[in-house]
């Protein structure tokens, strides 16, 4: 089996981390959505490994990050910098990819999960389900969307106020 040294995305370099995460069109396209191309573009400057761009970035002042608008900055970049990889791991083995949008997008979500859970604000108390009050019944509902699919599902349950099954449905 022959493995191509070229990048599997843009075929415009040899693929390796600095050319995945950094240089490569898309990954460009994903940092200027972020508003850190700029920040990536100066870390690259200098000739080193992605590695060390990587290091770099991540160990940065607080000043040299600072990007207007943005919270997080250095968690945003080791995120991203995950996920094109594993957009690039997607491409390889599966033939899919996301786009710049869908890409950086995802990044952010998963940004901002990982800030909320690990946030003082974020608490560990655990509540689980409560009755209505007396002569009133409760519909519980959720929903979930996979992007990726274009598919959905949504569920729903009613209880009354003892928590006895009334009627559900999806």
């Amino acid at each position: 089996m022959k493995i191509s040294p070229i990048c599997p995305s843009c075929s415009n370099g040899p693929e390796d981390t600095k050319h995945v995460l950094f240089l490569c069109q898309k990954a460009k396209e994903v940092w200027n959505k972020l508003g850190l191309y700029e920040v990536i573009n100066r870390a690259c400057s200098v000739d080193r490994a992605g590695e060390a761009v990587l290091e770099l970035l991540l160990l940065m002042p607080d000043q040299e990050l600072f990007v207007l608008g943005l919270q997080n900055v250095r968690e945003l970049i080791a995120i991203t910098t995950w996920y094109l990889w594993w957009d690039r791991r997607k491409l390889v083995h599966e033939g899919k990819s996301q786009d710049a949008h869908q890409t950086s997008m995802g990044a952010r979500a998963i940004t901002a999960n990982y800030v909320n859970a690990h946030s003082s604000k974020a608490t560990s108390k655990i509540r689980g389900w409560s009755r209505p009050p007396m002569g009133f019944v409760k519909l519980n509902v959720d929903a979930s969307f996979d992007h990726d699919l274009l598919r959905s599902t949504a569920g729903a349950v009613l209880r009354d106020d003892k928590g006895r099954f009334i009627v559900g449905g999806n």
